[in-house]
C-alpha cells in the first residue's frame, strides 16, 4: 500500500482532481459546473473511495496494515518547481531537458550545500 508521499505531484494532481469532481461537479441543462452545496450520497463517497484504490491508497483485501505517522528525517528538505512557458513555438521536451541540465549542473556545482560543511547523502529528481 502507497502512502499519499509515495505518489508524484502529477499522481497527487490527478487524485485530488478526481476528488473534487466527486464532490462539487454537477450536470446541468447548461453543462457541467462546479457547486460548492452540491449534495452528497453514498455513490460520492463510493466514487472517492475507488479514486483512492486506483491510487493505490488502500490496504490490500483481507490485510491490516499498521498505521505509522510520516517521518521526514531531520535533514530532508524539498523542493518544489512549477514552470509554466509561453512556448513561442520552441518545443515541450527541449525546455524539459534544459530545466533537468540546468539543475544537474547547479547540484554538480555545490549549489546544494554552497559553502556549508554539510554533505549531500542522495537526492532524487523528476522532471516531468
Amino acid at each position: 500500500m502507497k502512502r499519499a508521499s509515495d505518489l508524484s505531484t502529477a499522481e497527487k494532481e490527478a487524485l485530488i482532481d478526481k476528488i473534487q469532481q466527486n464532490l462539487y461537479l454537477e450536470a446541468t441543462e447548461k453543462g457541467f459546473f462546479f457547486n460548492r452545496d452540491k449534495e452528497w450520497n453514498s455513490d460520492t463517497l463510493d466514487c472517492i473511495s475507488q479514486a483512492i484504490n486506483e491510487a493505490g491508497l488502500c490496504p490490500p483485501d483481507g490485510e491490516e496494515i499498521e498505521f505509522k505517522p510520516l517521518e521526514r528525517p531531520a535533514g530532508q528538505v524539498r523542493l518544489t518547481l512549477d514552470v509554466l512557458y509561453d512556448l513561442q513555438g520552441e518545443d515541450i521536451e527541449y525546455l524539459r531537458q534544459r530545466l533537468q541540465d540546468a539543475i544537474f549542473t547547479e547540484i554538480g556545482n555545490g549549489a546544494l550545500t554552497g559553502d556549508s560543511p554539510a554533505e549531500v547523502e542522495s537526492y532524487e529528481i523528476s522532471v516531468e
